[in-house]
C-alpha cells in the first residue's frame, strides 16, 4: 500500500470513528465489521411521493426524531458536530432533518453554514433545511448568493470545487426564493446570472432543493 493510500484509509478510519461516536451509527457483523446508520439516509435524499417510498421517509423522519429526542442537549450537539466532521454526504442529511427537532439550534446552525463552506454533495438540502430553521437565514443566503454573482462574473480559472460550490449553492438558493415567491428580490440581470448557470449544468440541484422544501416542512409536522 503506497502512502496516498494509507493516508485515505487512515482518514477514512478516523471518519468511521467519530460516526460511531454518535447515536446514528454502530458496527454490525462478525468477521468483516462494517457500520450502520439507523436512519435510512436514502430515503431522506429526494423525498419522493411515491407511495411505496413515501412510508420510509416517514419511517426514517420518526427514527431521526426519536433518536434526537432520547439526547440530552450536550449530546446533540456532539454528534452533530461528528455528523458533520466527515466528508461522507450521508451524515450531513441527518444533520439537515436532525435540526428540525432541535430545540436549541443556534451552534447547529452554525455548523451547517461552515460545512457549506466545506463543500457537501448534499447541499440543496442543507440550504432547505437552514431555509426553515435559520432566523438569519435570508440576509445570510442573500450575501453569499450575490457573492457568487461577483465570483461568477469576476474569475476565470475556478477550481471544479469552487465552480461546483457555485453552481450549487446558487441555484439552492434560487430555489429556495422561487418557493417562496421572492423572486422580485432579484434584478433581471441577477436572474439571467442564474438562468445561465442552471442551462450550464445537467445536474437538478434546482429542483432537488424545490422538492425538498416542498416535502420537508409537511413531514416533520406530521
Amino acid at each position: 500500500m503506497n502512502k496516498e493510500s494509507k493516508k485515505i484509509l487512515e482518514t477514512m478510519q478516523k471518519e468511521n470513528e467519530r460516526l460511531l461516536a454518535t447515536n446514528f451509527y454502530r458496527k454490525i457483523g462478525w468477521f468483516r465489521k462494517r457500520i450502520l446508520c439507523e436512519v435510512n439516509y436514502l430515503a431522506l435524499l429526494n423525498l419522493s411521493d411515491h407511495t411505496n417510498i413515501q412510508n420510509d421517509v416517514k419511517t426514517a423522519v420518526a427514527k431521526t426524531k426519536e433518536i434526537i429526542d432520547s439526547l440530552t442537549p450536550h449530546q446533540i450537539v456532539r454528534d452533530m458536530k461528528n455528523l458533520l466532521s466527515v466528508r461522507d454526504w450521508r451524515p450531513h442529511l441527518i444533520v439537515c432533518v436532525s435540526l428540525f427537532f432541535i430545540e436549541e439550534k443556534e451552534e447547529i446552525i452554525e455548523l451547517l453554514w461552515q460545512r457549506l463552506d466545506e463543500t457537501s454533495w448534499v447541499a440543496p438540502q442543507i440550504i432547505v433545511s437552514l431555509s426553515y430553521n435559520d432566523k438569519l437565514y435570508n440576509e445570510r443566503s442573500r450575501k453569499r448568493l450575490f457573492a457568487n454573482f461577483n465570483k461568477s462574473k469576476g474569475e476565470t480559472n475556478k477550481s471544479h470545487e469552487e465552480d461546483y460550490k457555485i453552481t450549487v449553492e446558487s441555484l439552492s438558493f434560487w430555489s429556495v426564493i422561487s418557493s417562496t415567491d421572492r423572486d422580485s428580490e432579484l434584478e433581471p440581470s441577477q436572474l439571467d446570472v442564474l438562468k445561465k448557470i442552471q442551462s450550464d449544468t445537467r445536474d437538478k440541484y434546482f429542483d432537488i432543493a424545490n422538492n425538498w422544501y416542498s416535502s420537508i416542512g409537511q413531514l416533520v409536522e406530521n
